[in-house]
């Protein structure tokens, strides 16, 4: 891994996290759809980042804590190993 924190937040390691966003994104790969995990993933931001305005966050510092994670999730993914994983499992799915 990257120089990445190991936590952004008290609930749970950030490498947990990452692993829970790659699952969902080889999911959609071995389904043939992007779009369905680009969905989840905004939903959830946009929930959770209304969520920390509600609790006092400005939207600055949401938007910085949001970008964070997202340099140490590029920084520490495979992207090109997760596809492969997906088509593998489409393959599986499908019997191949």
């Amino acid at each position: 891994m990257a120089d990445t924190p190991a936590q952004f937040c008290h609930c749970g390691p950030f490498e947990d996290a990452q692993k829970t966003g790659e699952k969902l994104f080889t999911d959609m790969i071995a389904s043939d759809c992007p779009v369905w995990a680009f969905q989840v993933g905004a939903t959830i931001r946009t929930l959770a980042i209304d969520y920390l305005k509600r609790e006092g966050m400005t939207v600055s510092e949401a938007k910085q804590l949001g970008d964070a994670i997202t340099v140490a999730t590029r920084s520490n993914c495979d992207l090109e190993a997760l596809i492969k994983q997906g088509r593998t499992k489409k393959a599986e799915l499908n019997g191949a």
